[in-house]
């Protein structure tokens, strides 16, 4: 799936990660979103092209097995804020 995301998209994206984490009860999940969103404020902060960025994170969520719940968590997100 291809996705379209801006830089504010991403520092967003992050905001509703670290509730995700903060609300799991599962060790795992916290884990992984941790480890796929950690690098975002740096990316952005030294003005990564978005996409790059978006790319590292789902190859990170391959890594993890969790691709799947990851386009979820994005589709999710975008749909809702009409940005796809």
């Amino acid at each position: 799936m291809a996705y379209q995301v801006a830089e504010d998209d991403l520092l967003k994206i992050l905001g509703v990660a670290l509730v995700e984490i903060r609300a799991t009860e599962s060790l795992r999940t916290a884990q992984v979103l941790a480890d796929i969103f950690h690098n975002v404020p740096a990316a952005v902060a030294n003005r990564h092209p978005p996409e790059e960025t978006l790319r590292r994170m789902l190859d990170c969520s391959d890594r993890h097995g969790e691709r799947e719940y990851f386009d979820r968590f994005l589709s999710h997100y975008l749909s809702s804020t009409e940005v796809n």
